[in-house]
């Protein structure tokens, strides 16, 4: 027997799907200049809260929108935005398709895992109010879990030959972090404002999730500081060393121009005339040759 789909299920997914969007949007435009992924992905922890509230279900929504998101992101100009999470973008249609199927599994399978793991064995709501709580979210939702969008993001560009094999580690080590960071703010600040059917939730937006938002707003701030300081020293010394070349450059140019310039002027200036001689200097000159040519015909003569 076939069950309808209720419209409720439907708007939800929607809603999740597009929340998810706009916070990787969100984090691509924030991203860290200079490095290959966002610092702090906050979508990996929307991914567990919108299972923990609305079901499993919306696992569909997760994939959507981050497979929405990488086409996004890989399509470069033209789509999102012009800058990219993964990596230039790829006029290849198929490579996009790969691109965005991977890490939409990848997130899914981050957000069932992740559910999984910090809710197993546990009859209620997901509250997060003891420390058995917190630290299975953070050792298993935020480190473990977050192991699968970042290892098949990174596996997929090893693949497919846009990421060299000795960078692999520093990418995945970066992103799987910002997965980390991402699960262990995003979730409860998620759960604060989706989760107020949920008793235990609903008077907790002041004091778990605007903290937590104003704590995740200043940690993105920093990284985007850090990183615009670091790419200011790197633009300096690309200044300092580009001066100093063009220096050495000028120097050995005038070197071998000095010489060029001298031979130059050389020939571009007039020639220079002797003022004219006195008329008796010039008789003299004239008389000479013939009295030379009068004694030796005398000469001949009287031999």
């Amino acid at each position: 027997m076939n069950h309808p789909v209720r419209p409720v299920l439907v708007q939800r997914a929607l809603v999740g799907c597009l929340l998810y969007c706009v916070l990787g949007w969100l984090a691509v435009v924030s991203h860290v200049p200079g490095q290959e992924v966002a610092t702090l992905f906050l979508p990996a922890g929307l991914a567990i809260a919108l299972v923990e509230v609305w079901g499993a279900h919306m696992l569909w929504a997760v994939f959507a929108g981050a497979f929405l998101l990488e086409w996004g992101v890989t399509g470069g100009l033209g789509t999102w935005t012009q800058l990219s999470l993964l990596s230039a973008p790829s006029p290849d249609l198929a490579h996009r398709w790969l691109h965005a199927l991977a890490c939409a599994v990848g997130a899914t399978t981050q957000a069932g895992l992740g559910w999984y793991v910090v809710t197993r064995g546990r009859p209620q709501a997901l509250a997060l109010d003891t420390v058995p709580d917190i630290a299975r979210l953070l050792l298993r939702g935020a480190l473990l879990a977050s192991l699968c969008h970042a290892s098949l993001c990174t596996s997929i560009r090893v693949i497919e030959g846009s990421l060299p094999l000795d960078r692999a580690g520093t990418v995945l080590g970066v992103r799987w972090a910002g997965d980390a960071m991402g699960v262990a703010l995003g979730t409860p600040i998620a759960l604060s404002l989706l989760g107020r059917r949920l008793t235990v939730w609903r008077p907790r937006l002041r004091t778990v999730g605007l903290p937590l938002m104003l704590a995740a707003l200043l940690l993105d701030a920093g990284a985007w500081q850090i990183g615009q300081a670091r790419l200011k020293h790197q633009q300096e010394r690309f200044d300092d060393d580009a001066s100093t070349l063009a220096n050495l450059v000028q120097l050995r140019l005038d070197a071998f121009a000095a010489p060029l310039h001298g031979f130059g002027a050389a020939l571009s200036a007039p020639p220079t005339r002797l003022p004219p001689a006195p008329r008796g200097v010039g008789r003299m000159l004239a008389w000479a040759p013939a009295s030379e040519r009068g004694q030796a015909q005398i000469g001949r003569a009287h031999v």
